[in-house]
């Protein structure tokens, strides 16, 4: 508003961002080249850089979050946290995300690994050294080399300086006989960082669950927390928030005995008119059933009430049902959206669900939105 503040201060404050005033427009940075951005990709979260922040909230609130990311590791944990309430940013979310998948892991124990030790024993423990045996065999004692299993190691490590780094937080509260079992079993050993950064996952098949909760590990230590611009001017944690909605789809029809194509197993593609490219086509959903295909697409958007489905979603489906359908009947077809429950109790459809026709070459399609 240069009524009231002259040109350089706008200059200023753009430069202090890395931007750059538009030439000709009437905003002061153009809406379309940036708000585009994070609506495509559906990100929450937050960023910052010096004074200046920018929180990305979830429209559908933050009990949804925590519904979808603990229901998606098989867990039900909807404690009353408060959300964005009582935090400055998304911080939470990776907390919980961590916290969830360190129950899932910790049902198989605490990791454990062989060491190899070295000690004078009373009893032949392992291998000994035949050579300090003949020369001082008449101590009784015997240098043994033996391995051993043992709690200590770099992955309990970096889940116990987790826990310390978050003492206090009301997430893990309920952790405290877990958090006793990995202190104890580091014995108050104090690692250097860059060993913690360095923690390898496991190879073992066993302990892969415990490989997520290192990689969360080390995301929290190296402070990409929200709110952790005490010790940098320049922070970020987004999250994309609509591969975990799609992946919450998937395991919510898993369990109800629904068999699903694997995403990736079957790629289609087609020309884009230059010979050495072509585009892949990769619908959410595919549902084979009786000899015929459900085709479905996952959308985290807000279904829009008035003018439907969006041109471009449309179009994205009526791609993929023309081309599944050159190889097996399409039964159906459709997108699946969040809705809050008050809008689902206002709206007047029967079980969540809007019923259309499609007709694609002549062949007669259901069409379904599904909340």
């Amino acid at each position: 508003d240069f009524a009231n503040d002259p040109p350089f201060i706008q200059d200023d404050v753009c430069a202090s961002l890395g931007l750059q005033s538009a030439k000709i427009s009437t905003q002061v940075l153009q809406r379309d080249s940036h708000a585009h951005y994070i609506h495509v990709l559906a990100l929450i979260g937050y960023t910052k850089k010096g004074y200046y922040a920018l929180k990305i909230s979830s429209r559908f609130g933050d009990d949804f979050l925590k519904q979808i990311i603990a229901d998606a590791d098989g867990f039900l944990e909807l404690e009353n946290h408060g959300g964005s309430n009582a935090t400055t940013g998304y911080e939470w979310l990776l907390i919980y995300l961590w916290k969830i998948k360190l129950k899932k892991a910790y049902r198989l124990g605490l990791p454990k690994n062989y060491v190899s030790k070295t000690e004078r024993l009373n009893k032949v423990r392992g291998q000994i050294d035949p050579i300090a045996y003949f020369i001082s065999g008449h101590e009784g004692k015997y240098n043994c080399k033996y391995r051993e299993h043992s709690y200590d190691n770099p992955t309990t490590r970096i889940i116990t300086e987790v826990f310390k780094k978050l003492k206090g937080n009301e997430f893990i509260t309920d952790l405290h006989p877990i958090k006793n079992a990995f202190l104890i079993a580091t014995n108050g050993y104090n690692p250097k960082r860059v060993d913690l950064y360095n923690t390898a996952h496991f190879s073992n098949p066993f302990y892969n669950d415990y490989n997520d909760v290192i990689d969360l590990s080390k995301l929290i230590l190296r402070d990409k927390l929200s709110d952790f611009g005490e010790s940098s001017d320049n922070s970020a944690f987004l999250f994309d928030i609509s591969m975990l909605f799609e992946y919450f789809i998937r395991k919510q029809l898993n369990k109800n005995g629904i068999k699903l194509e694997n995403k990736f197993e079957k790629k289609l593609q087609i020309p884009t008119g230059i010979s050495s490219f072509k585009r892949k086509l990769i619908p959410d959903l595919v549902i084979e059933h009786n000899n015929s295909l459900h085709v479905f697409d996952v959308k985290y958007k807000a279904f829009d009430f008035r003018y439907g489905v969006s041109r471009e979603d449309l179009f994205q489906l009526h791609t993929y049902v023309g081309q599944y359908g050159n190889g097996k009947n399409i039964k159906s077809c459709g997108l699946i959206y969040p809705i809050s429950e008050t809008k689902y109790d206002n709206k007047l459809f029967q079980n969540g669900i809007i019923e259309e026709k499609l007709n694609i070459m002549g062949t007669e399609i259901s069409f379904h939105i599904l909340f």
